[in-house]
């Protein structure tokens, strides 16, 4: 005869679901190699409506303390000061990165182990409307231009216009990041994203509390992720897209040649901007040949471009 199970003592239905739960959000971020952080797995785990105090944790620091006693994760310290939630048996992550390693090379861009060029980054982040976006596919580069600047007509085989990130989705990531804290912290960053906010509230607060570090990590994964999506809905090559991994200062820098994904000026950049400005300046003569004399008079002109 079977004896049955002892039933647990220390631990309830809703415990027992919440568990179940953060460990299957573990699971899925580690497919999408994504960094599983406690404040970002937190934050995951608030909006499908865990909280730490309806279970008896006066924090997520002791929802994750509990899991790791009934050994259904494990936390790693990663040398950034982040803790890093894993589950049993896996290695020890990337010190970089924070991601345990894979038994292949990953192909294509990682969220977490690349940085974006910064016109790359700034296209997609700066959510301003006044401005075009365009990836050029011969120089590999991204770059904003006022849109009143846009020739009617562009070699979009070449020219391939996009959309930032939205306002609204940049904001609820705020919102979902400022959930996965605790106390004065979450409140302090929820008032700053109020709309009578003061401009810049929302990063005061950051570093007032000292989660500045963590939210650059979490909106650097995020833009990422949006940027890969991208790439491979366009069919843009995605190492275009970012810089070279910075080797340390203690290893060997191969001479033979540049990193292969220099984004240094070369000729092909400077080339694709000679061409964009002839086009906009063959379309500023159309739209001046067609002004009124007040409108004539009211354009914004520099002295030396009127010297002859």
């Amino acid at each position: 005869m079977t004896t049955p199970l002892p039933e647990s003592l220390d631990i309830d239905a809703p415990r027992e679901d919440a568990l179940k739960l953060a460990v299957e959000v573990v699971s899925a971020w580690r497919r999408d190699r994504r960094v599983t952080t406690t404040a970002g797995l937190g934050s995951a785990l608030k909006q499908s409506g865990i909280e730490p105090k309806s279970l008896g944790f006066p924090t997520f620091k002791d929802f994750w303390q509990f899991a790791e006693d009934r050994k259904m994760i494990r936390r790693y310290r990663a040398s950034n000061g982040h803790w890093l939630v894993l589950l049993p048996g896996e290695d020890a992550p990337d010190p970089q990165t924070g991601v345990p390693p894979r038994a292949t090379t990953p192909k294509g861009l990682d969220p977490a182990r690349v940085r974006l060029k910064p016109a790359v980054w700034r296209a997609f982040v700066d959510w301003d409307d006044a401005y075009a976006r365009f990836w050029d596919r011969e120089a590999k580069e991204a770059f904003m231009v006022p849109i009143a600047w846009v020739p009617s007509q562009v070699d979009e085989a070449r020219y391939l216009g996009f959309e930032p990130i939205t306002q609204a989705s940049q904001i609820g990531w705020m919102r979902e990041f400022a959930e996965g804290l605790d106390g004065t912290n979450k409140r302090e960053l929820l008032e700053a994203l109020e709309d009578d906010a003061p401009l810049g509230a929302f990063r005061k607060s950051l570093a007032a509390s000292g989660a500045l570090r963590d939210w650059h990590s979490t909106l650097t994964l995020r833009v990422a992720e949006m940027v890969k999506a991208w790439c491979q809905q366009n069919g843009v090559p995605e190492t275009d897209l970012v810089e070279p991994i910075r080797r340390k200062a203690s290893q060997p820098t191969p001479s033979s040649g540049p990193e292969p994904y220099d984004v240094t000026s070369s000729e092909r950049t400077r080339d694709a901007r000679s061409h964009l400005a002839a086009e906009l300046r063959v379309a500023v003569h159309q739209a001046v040949d067609r002004m009124s004399l007040d409108e004539l008079a009211a354009l914004p002109l520099r002295a030396c471009h009127l010297v002859r």
